[in-house]
C-alpha cells in the first residue's frame, strides 16, 4: 500500500479528482520522447501538410514542380505537368528536368531549358535518387520527387533525435531540425536542401562514432546535393588539425600524428567536389562558381543594403517580413555565439557554424536577400548547425525563435489558407 501511494498522484481536471499511477506517466513520457516518436511527429505534421496542399492543387503532384512557361514547354514534356503562363517558375522545374536525365549534356531537352546548367547539375544527388527510383518511368517522377523529400524529413527527424539523445538531452529537441522553416519550402517546391541535410546528419552521427570513412562518404554525397555543405567535412579536418597543433607533435609516430592522418578522409569531399567542378566545366564551358560569381559581396554589404531598403517600413508586407527575419537571424546568431565555449569554437560544428556565419553575411542583396524563398533556404546549414550547438547549451529554448516562421510557411506562405478561403468564398 505504501508503494502504491508513493507512485500515485491526484489529477484535478474539470472538477474531477483522478488517481494516476506515475509509473504509467513515466512510461508514456519515455515513449513520447523516443527517436521513433520524434520521427512519427514529423511524419504526421508534414503528412497532413502534404494532404492539404495536394487537396488545394486537386491532388496534382506535378504542381510541386512549379514549372513556368519561360523555361518549360508543356507540349514537349514527357509527363503532364502544370505549367504556369507568363512565369519563370521555380528551381524545382530544373531538378525535375535532371531527374529525367541526370547526366544530360543538353541545355534544352524534354521541353525544359536549364537556366544555368553547370549550377543546376552540380546539385545532382536529389534528382539522381529520383531517377534511380523511377526506373525510367517519367510519369513516376513528380510523385517520387515529393516522396523522397518527405522520407528525407522523417529520416532527418530520427537522426536529429538520436543526436540529441547522444548529447544527454531529450530526443524531442531533435524536432528543431526537421521543423526548420526552410524545409517547408523545400518540400513544397521539389528542392534539394532536405536531401543535403539528411546526408549531413548521417555523416555527423557516423563521425561521432569514429567511423570517419563512412562519415566522409556521406559528407561527399551531401556536397553533390548542395555544394555549401562542403564547409562541414572541412571543419572536421580543421578541428583535427587544430587539435594536433594544440597538443604538439614532436614525434612523427605520436598518437596525435596518427589521429591527424586518420582524419584525412574528411578531405575526400573536397577532392570529389574539385573533380566534379572540372567535369562540369568541360561539359558546359564554365564552372558553377563562375556562373554565380555575383552571389557574394563584401561581408554585411548585401544584408545592409536589403535592410536599408526595408526601412522605414511601408505597406509592403515582404519588407516587414524581411525585417522580422533579420531580427530572428540576429537573435539566433547572438544566442549561438553566447552559448559557444572555447571547446565549441574549436570543434567541427563551431568552426563550420562560424564559416556559415561569414558566408551568410557575404551573400549579395540580389542573390539571397531579395526574396524570402531564397534566404530562408539559404540559411539551412547556418541554422541546422547552429541549432546542434544551441540545443546542448542552457540557451536551447532560443532554437524556438524560428517557430513563428515555421508556422507562417506551413500555413500561409505556401498558399494553403489563401486557396482554402478562396474556395469557401
Amino acid at each position: 500500500m505504501t508503494n502504491l501511494k508513493r507512485n500515485t498522484v491526484y489529477l484535478h481536471l474539470f472538477g474531477i479528482n483522478r488517481m494516476i499511477d506515475t509509473r504509467i506517466l513515466e512510461r508514456l513520457s519515455k515513449r513520447a520522447q523516443s527517436p521513433l516518436s520524434v520521427c512519427m511527429i514529423t511524419a504526421l505534421t508534414y503528412g497532413v501538410f502534404l494532404l492539404v496542399r495536394l487537396g488545394v492543387h486537386h491532388f496534382d503532384l506535378g504542381a510541386f514542380v512549379v514549372a513556368g512557361d519561360h523555361f518549360c514547354n508543356a507540349a514537349e514534356m514527357p509527363a503532364p505537368i502544370s505549367v504556369a503562363k507568363d512565369s519563370d517558375g521555380y528551381d524545382g522545374q530544373f531538378y525535375y528536368r535532371l531527374a529525367l536525365n541526370p547526366f544530360t549534356r543538353e541545355r534544352l531537352d524534354y521541353g525544359i531549358l536549364l537556366d544555368s546548367p553547370s549550377h543546376r547539375q552540380q546539385r545532382i544527388l536529389y534528382p539522381l535518387i529520383v531517377w534511380i527510383l523511377a526506373l525510367g518511368n517519367a510519369h513516376w517522377i513528380p510523385t517520387l520527387m515529393v516522396m523522397v523529400n518527405y522520407a528525407g524529413l522523417c529520416a532527418l527527424a530520427y537522426l536529429a533525435a538520436l543526436y540529441a539523445r547522444g548529447m544527454g538531452i531529450s530526443p524531442a529537441w531533435g524536432l528543431v531540425v526537421p521543423f526548420f522553416p526552410g524545409f517547408v519550402l523545400t518540400l513544397s517546391r521539389d528542392l534539394v536542401e532536405i536531401t543535403a541535410m539528411t546526408a549531413v546528419m548521417t555523416g555527423i552521427l557516423l563521425a561521432r562514432h569514429n567511423r570517419r570513412c563512412a562519415a566522409a562518404a556521406l559528407f561527399t554525397l551531401a556536397v553533390f546535393a548542395r555544394e555549401t555543405t562542403l564547409l562541414i567535412p572541412l571543419s572536421y579536418f580543421a578541428a583535427s588539425l587544430i587539435g594536433g597543433f594544440r597538443q604538439g607533435q614532436p614525434d612523427p609516430t605520436s598518437p596525435h600524428r596518427i589521429k591527424l592522418a586518420a582524419s584525412a578522409p574528411y578531405l575526400a569531399p573536397l577532392a570529389a567536389y574539385i573533380v566534379w567542378q572540372l567535369h562540369l566545366a568541360s561539359v558546359w564551358g564554365n564552372t558553377p562558381l563562375a556562373a554565380n560569381k555575383s552571389s557574394l559581396s563584401i561581408p554585411l554589404a548585401g544584408l545592409c543594403q536589403s535592410l536599408l531598403s526595408a526601412i522605414p517600413p511601408t505597406q509592403d508586407f515582404h519588407q516587414g517580413l524581411l525585417l522580422f527575419h533579420i531580427l530572428c537571424i540576429t537573435l539566433f546568431a547572438l544566442m549561438v555565439i553566447r552559448s559557444l565555449t572555447r571547446e565549441d569554437i574549436l570543434s567541427p560544428h563551431g568552426i563550420a557554424w562560424l564559416g556559415y556565419l561569414l558566408l551568410v553575411a557575404s551573400f549579395s542583396a540580389n542573390f539571397l536577400w531579395s526574396n524570402d524563398w531564397n534566404y530562408i533556404r539559404g540559411l539551412s546549414e547556418f541554422c541546422i548547425i547552429g541549432s546542434l550547438l544551441l540545443i546542448k547549451s542552457p540557451y536551447r529554448l532560443w532554437c524556438l525563435v524560428w517557430t513563428p516562421t515555421f508556422l507562417y510557411y506551413l500555413f500561409l506562405r505556401t498558399d494553403i489558407i489563401h486557396a482554402m478561403l478562396s474556395r469557401i468564398r
